[in-house]
């Protein structure tokens, strides 16, 4: 557990975030390229967030989260029949511990931390979208957001990403 633990930086200023760092980079590529409206171009934003161990985002971002919304996870659905190895090795051995060390409100920050890690993707995709506007871009330019993958966050006993096809993870 020595990885996990010092991943554990505590609450990123909100003007020192990886994510705010990517949007300055990307609203700067926006503005320098306002210039040559009529040429094409791309540019890809890549952030980190939301991640494990859910607890880096800025402190300001939870004002975004409505806690008592966040569902509890979704229990098992395996009824005693046999499971999947990759689910047993997930719940047992994952790279943040076994499922079984953490209480429900262990899980329930990690939710809550993932929620405020996606308000803050919000933030900073937002002031990307509002530098295309100040630019006159908007109209037209193609904006494509997608994620390699979601994180389980208690769901099915399970915690991270893994060979699990339901939905918080696939989406």
């Amino acid at each position: 557990h020595l990885e996990v633990n010092r991943r554990h930086r505590g609450h990123d200023p909100l003007e020192t975030s990886m994510n705010r760092w990517a949007a300055d980079r990307t609203i700067d590529f926006i503005r320098n390229r306002a210039a040559e409206v009529h040429r094409r171009f791309f540019c890809m934003m890549s952030v980190f967030d939301p991640h494990n161990p859910y607890d880096n985002y800025p402190l300001e971002m939870e004002r975004f989260v409505d806690a008592a919304a966040i569902p509890a996870p979704v229990a098992p659905a395996d009824d005693g029949a046999a499971v999947p190895w990759a689910f047993t090795a997930e719940r047992e051995h994952s790279y943040l511990g076994p499922m079984a060390s953490f209480s429900a409100a262990d899980v329930a920050r990690m939710r809550l931390g993932y929620a405020a890690m996606v308000a803050h993707i919000d933030l900073e995709v937002g002031r990307v979208l509002s530098a295309l506007e100040e630019e006159g871009l908007a109209g037209s330019t193609l904006v494509a957001f997608t994620s390699d993958h979601g994180d389980m966050l208690g769901d099915h006993a399970t915690l991270v990403k893994g060979a699990m096809l339901h939905d918080p993870c696939v989406r």
